[in-house]
């Protein structure tokens, strides 16, 4: 038990582990008339950023229906923590608004919502273009007002994007017409290099005038789907964007009221700064309510996990981070902890999930 409390003591003590983790979920930005607002253009002003954040927070698009939201948005005023008036670039007001997540994520469990965490996969997107005059993929290096689209709607859904590089190691590895015709080898091939764990393709073509037609494509660790849209330019882009963090969100989003446990043994854990770093990692999961550390001992770890989802929800969530990879090999010893065949957490003989820690 004193190893325990001193593994736990010493947790406080290190920085959360490298993920990515999206840390403004709870703060939203209205543009508003003025920096003096009635009362009730400010409860309008609250209203609209707390339906901003629902959006980042439960996900889904397809779950936001206005009937579940008014009870909610009622309570906006009351959410508030702090806000301030700031001015945009096209000098506007802009309403800056702050809300309590504790209170936010009450709220959406007792609406029979569900919460997605701030760790979240990050998106890479490979997106060819053709238009009546040229052809060329959506590069990190390039100012557009096709890129400014996609990581504003990406900030307004909470989830974190890149775009490749497309340098001599990219072109190595795959051209235009890979990405142009979706073939998946040297896509994944050229993707292997980048922190992410979900690729979108995209290919988007000019059809005359203003009307465009796209192909979107999504990889993941979970699965594999397509859809095409036609539009203007804006309406493409943001159905590839917004319908992935929708799939996505599917998957990753904790909804379940019903609490059961799981024992996570992982191996790969070098020292203490791992060992914290796995910790921080599980709080930071969305269908994760409780993380007891168990044991460290020759480079293996235990946790204790109290889960509000099905543990095959959980293993999914882990499987779209890059902190985590399935142990198939290594079998442990799941009788007792610490040589303690009494322990009160063992003996409830919680199911048990087998992961490596990667550096």
């Amino acid at each position: 038990m004193k190893k325990i409390l001193g593994i736990s003591l010493f947790l406080f003590t290190l920085v959360k582990i490298q993920a990515a983790e999206i840390t403004n979920l709870y703060e939203a930005e209205v543009p508003v008339r003025s920096k003096n607002l009635s009362t009730a253009e400010q409860i309008n002003a609250e209203q609209q950023g707390l339906q901003d954040i629902l959006l980042k927070v439960v996900g889904n698009r397809n779950l936001l229906n206005r009937t579940y939201l008014n009870p909610i948005l009622r309570e906006a005023s009351n959410l508030v923590q702090q806000f301030r008036y700031n001015i945009s670039d096209e000098n506007v007001p802009i309403f800056h608004v702050n809300f309590d997540p504790q209170g936010v994520k009450k709220l959406l469990v007792q609406n029979n919502l569900p919460v997605w965490g701030e760790n979240r996969p990050t998106l890479l997107l490979w997106i060819a273009i053709e238009d009546s005059r040229k052809r060329y993929l959506l590069t990190s290096n390039q100012s557009s007002l096709f890129i400014d689209r996609l990581k504003k709607q990406a900030d307004m859904r909470g989830i974190p994007i890149i775009f490749p590089l497309w340098d001599l190691e990219d072109q190595k590895q795959l051209t235009f017409g890979d990405v142009w015709g979706n073939f998946t080898t040297p896509i994944q091939a050229a993707s292997h290099r980048y922190p992410a764990t979900v690729q979108i393709v995209g290919r988007i073509l000019r059809q005359g005038g203003n009307t465009w037609k796209g192909r979107w494509n999504l990889y993941s660790t979970e699965e594999t789907q397509n859809w095409n849209v036609s539009g203007g330019m804006t309406q493409v882009l943001d159905s590839g964007l917004n319908k992935s963090v929708d799939i996505i969100a599917n998957h990753l989003v904790s909804g379940s009221s019903t609490l059961q446990s799981v024992i996570i043994q992982v191996s790969n854990v070098n020292s203490f700064t791992d060992y914290a770093k796995l910790s921080n990692y599980f709080k930071t999961l969305s269908q994760v309510s409780k993380v007891q550390p168990i044991q460290l001992s020759q480079k293996n770890a235990k946790f204790f996990l109290e889960i509000h989802s099905s543990i095959s929800d959980l293993a999914s969530a882990i499987s779209y981070g890059r902190v985590l990879t399935e142990d198939t090999q290594k079998k442990y010893d799941t009788d007792n902890i610490d040589g303690n065949p009494n322990n009160s957490i063992e003996s409830k003989k919680n199911e048990l999930l087998n992961y490596q820690f990667i550096h």
